[in-house]
């Protein structure tokens, strides 16, 4: 009994560390450039927005080459994935719409070789998941 009670417990503080824990990412819109981006305020994502998506965008009617960030969803970002395979990705040419998602407090997506999108895992989900099971093997569930 008392081991299911220590679950309960580390679950609870586990839901409140990640409430707490919720990803910042920088919110700019149509800047320069990457590194404007960066260094932009940022905001607190909601529960749903689990990455920051950033948008490079480059043609004349724009000016050239522009950058927006904003907090994001996993589905957003895997359409993202989609739009840089479709050929719309092409940061070397003069029109061009690539979409970079990532997962780390104040980040800004970045061009990786080819067009596919990387998501690094997050410490904090990382060290959920560990302690999930450290804590059940413990509890001998």
């Amino acid at each position: 009994m008392m081991k299911g009670r220590g679950f309960v417990v580390f679950l609870a503080l586990n839901c409140f560390i990640i409430t707490c824990g919720a990803l910042k990412c920088p919110s700019c819109t149509l800047l320069d450039s990457r590194a404007a981006c960066l260094q932009a305020a940022q905001v607190t994502c909601n529960g749903t927005d689990t990455y920051c998506r950033t948008i490079q965008a480059k043609n004349e009617v724009l000016g050239g080459e522009k950058w927006t960030n904003a907090c994001g969803t996993k589905s957003a970002c895997d359409a993202g994935k989609i739009t840089n395979k479709s050929g719309a990705c092409k940061p070397n040419e003069t029109t061009s719409v690539c979409i970079y998602c990532c997962n780390t407090d104040g980040c800004v997506g970045q061009p990786a070789t080819g067009a596919a999108v990387t998501t690094p895992v997050s410490i904090v989900t990382m060290a959920t998941i560990t302690m999930v099971i450290l804590l059940k093997n413990a509890a001998g569930f």
